[in-house]
């Protein structure tokens, strides 16, 4: 998977500060997404920061299907991630700026999702599958000798 990680407000936060916090809340859900943005944040962190800090366990995990997780770590820190109903519904005001940013990862093929800290939207996440390797050989297999039309709808944007 490919990740963009646009930090874009940071209220004085350190990056790594925000990653741990992301990787705190996403380590809990099951979602494919979420499990990208968990290995975007181990790979991204150094091994010392997280044998110093490691995960914590958020209290009130919540995960919405096909929306978005939400909960509090470290007793008062807020913390949400996911798509534009989900911030609707955590009442996380998207700006003009953030919503071009999420337009332009989507007409690059990305899905595109905010996490917000303390309702404040602090980076936007595009996140891309990689084509498997057979992807294309499926596909020119069921157009030529299948003779079938091929088609890909997701349900990632809606």
């Amino acid at each position: 998977q490919w990740i963009d990680f646009i930090l874009v407000n940071s209220n004085g936060m350190a990056e790594n500060y925000l990653l741990w916090l992301l990787g705190s809340l996403e380590r809990n859900s099951e979602h494919p997404l979420a499990t990208a943005i968990v290995q975007h944040v181990e790979q991204n962190l150094s091994i010392e920061y997280l044998e110093t800090k490691p995960f914590v366990q958020p209290h009130n995990f919540r995960a919405i299907t096909g929306r978005g997780a939400s909960g509090i770590i470290n007793g008062s820190v807020s913390v949400a991630i996911g798509n534009r109903p989900y911030a609707d519904m955590q009442r996380v005001e998207i700006s003009p700026q953030v919503e071009e940013i999420m337009c332009h990862l989507e007409m690059n093929g990305k899905t595109a999702i905010i996490a917000a800290v303390d309702g404040s939207i602090q980076v936007v996440v595009g996140i891309a599958d990689a084509l498997k390797p057979d992807a294309a050989a499926s596909i020119k297999y069921l157009q030529q000798v299948m003779k079938k039309e091929v088609y890909m709808v997701t349900g990632d944007n809606i």
